[in-house]
This record gives C-alpha cells, sequence and structure tokens, in this order.
C-alpha cells in the first residue's frame, strides 16, 4: 500500500538522522577525552623529567651528589630518552644527557648547559601540549557545530515529512470527511476534489463520489415508484363507487378515494377521521366495512351508509364508544311553567339511537325472540363487518365488491 509506504519511510527517515545524530555527539565526546589523555601522556611525562633534573642541580650545584640523587636524575633521563613525541626531541634529550654527565664529573661550567637544554625540552613539550589543545578545541568546536547541523537537518526533514504527510494523507482525509458530513447535511451537489495523495485515498475519495451519485440516484428512483404506487393505489380506490380509505394507526388516513377525499374535505372532516379511527382500532364501526390488512394498525375502510345518517340532526359530532355506537344527545331545556322531565319525555327519539329503532322496530331488542320461541339464532360469520386478509386465501376482497356492483347496474 502506498499511504503504508509512505508513512514508513517518513518515520523511518526521522528515526534513521535521530540515531546518527547521537551516536555522532556519541563520538565526538569520546575523541575528545583521548586527546586530554595523550596531551598528559606524551608531554606532561617529559616536562616531570626535565623539572626533577632541575630540582637536583638546584640543590646540589652537582657537588657531592649522594646516591639517591643520581638514582633520580637517571631515572629521569631514561623517562625522557623513551617519550619521544616531539619533532627533534630525541635530539634535545641527547644534549641534557651529555650536560648531566659533565655536571655530575664536577665540570661546573656544565651547570649552565643542564639547565638551558633542560628548558629547551620542556619548552618543546608545552609547545605541543598548546598545539594538542587547540586541536581538541577545535575538534570540539566542529562537533558542536556538527550536531548543530544534524539537528537542523533532522528538523527540515521532519518538516519535510510532516509536509508530505499533509499533502498525501491529512488533506485527502479532510476533504472525505468534509463532503460525507455535508451529505449527511442533505447536500445533494457535495462531492470530493481531486487531490493528489496516496492512491489508497484517491481510490477511496473516487468511491465516495460514486457511492453518492448511487445514493441519490436510488432516492429518485424510489421517490417515482412511491409516486406510481400512491396514483395506483388511488386508481384502485376510484374503482369503488362509494368513498373508501387506506387508515393506519395512529398515523390516520394515507390515502383515499376521490369520493373519499370529498368526505374529509367537509365540515364532518374531524368527525369522519375519528370513525375511521375507531373502526380499525375495533375493527367494526356502524356505516362502514372494514378491510383489515394489520388487525387493529392498517384496514381499507369502505363507507357502506351515508355518512349524514350517522350525524345528529344539530349537525354536531356525536361522542363515540368504542364499539362506535353512538351516545344520545344531550335534551332540550325545559319551558317555563313546563313539569320536570317533560322535555326529556316529549324530546323526540334521535334518529340512530336504540329509542328510535325501537319505535321503527328495527331494534335488535325488537328482534330479540321469547323464550317460549327458542335459542336465538346463531351469528353468522358473513353478519360481522371485519374482513380480514389472512382469512381470504388469496381471494380479492374487492373483486367481490365490483361483482356485485355490476350486478346492481345490470339489474
Amino acid at each position: 500500500m502506498e499511504i503504508r509506504r509512505d508513512m514508513t519511510y517518513a518515520l523511518g527517515a526521522l528515526i534513521i538522522a535521530g540515531l546518527l545524530l547521537s551516536f555522532g555527539s556519541i563520538g565526538l565526546f569520546m575523541r575528545m577525552g583521548p586527546a586530554i589523555e595523550r596531551i598528559r601522556r606524551d608531554n606532561v611525562v617529559t616536562m616531570d623529567a626535565a623539572r626533577q633534573i632541575l630540582a637536583v642541580f638546584a640543590a646540589t650545584c652537582g657537588e657531592d651528589l649522594t646516591s639517591d640523587e643520581r638514582e633520580k636524575i637517571e631515572t629521569a633521563l631514561a623517562r625522557a630518552s623513551t617519550n619521544l613525541t616531539v619533532d627533534d626531541e630525541e635530539a634535545l634529550v641527547q644534549a641534557v644527557t651529555d650536560a648531566v654527565s659533565r655536571a655530575m664529573t664536577g665540570d661546573r661550567g656544565a651547570l649552565r648547559e643542564v639547565a638551558r637544554t633542560a628548558d629547551d625540552l620542556a619548552q618543546a613539550n608545552s609547545d605541543a601540549m598548546w598545539e594538542a589543545d587547540g586541536d581538541a578545541q577545535r575538534l570540539g568546536e566542529a562537533g558542536a557545530w556538527t550536531a548543530a547541523l544534524g539537528g537542523l537537518a533532522l528538523v527540515l526533514l521532519g518538516v519535510y515529512a510532516l509536509g508530505r504527510m499533509r499533502r498525501r494523507v491529512i488533506a485527502p482525509l479532510a476533504e472525505l470527511e468534509r463532503v460525507l458530513d455535508a451529505v449527511r447535511r442533505g447536500d445533494e451537489h457535495a462531492r470530493c476534489k481531486p487531490i493528489r495523495g496516496a492512491v489508497e485515498l484517491e481510490g477511496a475519495m473516487k468511491n465516495a463520489n460514486a457511492l453518492i451519485d448511487r445514493l441519490y440516484g436510488m432516492d429518485a428512483k424510489v421517490s417515482g415508484l412511491a409516486d406510481a404506487h400512491s396514483s395506483a393505489l388511488v386508481a384502485m380506490l376510484d374503482r369503488e363507487p362509494a368513498p373508501m380509505w387506506l387508515v393506519a394507526v395512529p398515523d390516520g388516513v394515507l390515502s383515499a378515494s376521490s369520493k373519499g377525499h370529498e368526505e374529509l374535505s367537509g365540515r364532518q372532516a374531524a368527525g369522519l377521521r375519528q370513525r375511521l379511527d375507531i373502526a380499525v382500532r375495533n375493527g367494526r364501526a356502524d356505516g362502514f366495512e372494514v378491510i383489515a390488512i394489520e388487525r387493529g394498525k392498517l384496514a381499507l375502510v369502505r363507507q357502506v351508509s351515508p355518512w349524514a345518517r350517522t350525524q345528529r340532526p344539530t349537525g354536531e359530532l356525536a361522542a363515540v364508544s368504542p364499539e362506535g355506537e353512538g351516545e344520545p344527545s344531550a335534551p332540550r331545556p325545559e319551558a317555563p311553567g313546563e313539569a320536570p322531565g317533560a322535555a326529556a319525555k316529549s324530546a323526540p327519539p334521535v334518529p340512530g339511537s336504540e329509542p328510535a329503532k325501537v319505535a321503527a322496530g328495527t331494534s335488535d331488542a325488537a328482534k330479540v325472540p321469547s323464550a317460549a320461541s327458542g335459542p336465538p339464532p346463531a351469528v353468522s360469520a358473513a353478519d360481522d363487518d371485519v374482513i380480514d386478509f389472512a382469512d381470504l386465501d388469496g381471494e380479492d376482497p374487492l373483486g367481490d365488491v365490483e361483482d356485485e356492483d355490476e350486478d346492481d347496474e345490470r339489474t
């Protein structure tokens, strides 16, 4: 994967540069330590030997030297002769040795020669020490500048790696996040701009654009399909001569035939909607035929008797019980001088109420047979207004209604 390769290279370069800078600093300090050690070993030893020779001759003036003093002089000459680290140091050591030999034999004139040659030997080593110190200082300065330049290179490399990551990884990811958020908020025109980045992220942005195009294409297709289904449903409902509604609980009327829309736009629309809701919940209602699609939740409701017959003469909406029966309206107020209760007795029965049905001989109570006439007849399933699609076994309930309408037209 290209994005993995870019990240690996960037991080690997930073790590390698940091390691080089660290080990370079360690090597620099390790080189400065041996330089100091070399100065002490090469020059300080010879200078100590010259100092020891001068100290013995200064104390005795070369006369009556003891064995210990002779041994110190010989040891110092041996150390100086074995530590030849400066140019022409061998000749200087030989001159000191010759002068010391003459001074030890009692030649007082040789004492000046011993002092001069020993001083020359010490001065040569002192100059070498200063030169070595200058080399060490230059090495330290070079190391400091090397470390500084290495740190600067590391910073520049980090800036370059960060810029590359920002261009090839962060910018495409930010663009992808922006477009997805805009689509979530409903922007239909949001698309990913072409940004040079890792191959994987470029492919992800192209795929996101394709998915967004497909998403809005599917939305348009689904919307058109829903409109077609709605039109087809209205056309099927309009084939019924009676008003018909598709009602859901608790959403209300989902669709209706043309006559159903006329009923819903009338003065009694609120009462009609309430009765349709109760019809779906209870599975039945006076004046309506209920074709249950999902019992108690979704049903087709057809009006089998005019809506005006179920209304009160005053035009007000009657209270509807859970079974769909109308409640009697309130009695008229009593006139002045009229006996109490006369208004209620003289009030005409409300159409559709039980007293009116009894007076007309259509009440169920008037049809109940007496005990002598035997048990009441069984109620068949055909008397129930509820028609459930689960009981139709593939039959079309609307087809039977259409056949009945055609028979009526022929008659």
